[in-house]
């Protein structure tokens, strides 16, 4: 799990949805807005379209999490919104995640 300060804050997500720029995947969508922040900031959102189930969703969060706090060095500066458009396989989610963030 990434560390809070790392954690992108709800009242940034109007923002960054208005003028950020998106990258579609085959599961995932992803916002980026460049900051002036010394660090990056990530948000995941999973939709109950995804699946009903909230544990679900969760692990799929929790995955992405993961996935982001071990490449974080790799990863260029800037606030990430990243929406999940589908349920997928954890492996199918890190090669989606490799390809959107080019690491």
């Amino acid at each position: 799990m990434l560390k809070k300060i790392y954690r992108l804050p709800a009242k940034s997500f109007k923002k960054i949805y208005s003028r950020g720029k998106g990258k579609k995947g085959q599961f995932l969508y992803i916002k980026t807005l460049i900051s002036q922040r010394q660090h990056s900031c990530f948000a995941v959102t999973v939709s109950t379209k995804v699946d009903k189930k909230a544990t679900s969703r969760n692990l799929l969060r929790r995955q992405i999490y993961s996935f982001l706090s071990q490449n974080f060095d790799k990863i260029e500066k800037g606030d990430y919104i990243i929406t999940v458009l589908k349920k997928a396989e954890f492996s199918d989610l890190q090669k989606d995640l490799r390809n959107l963030f080019n690491v």
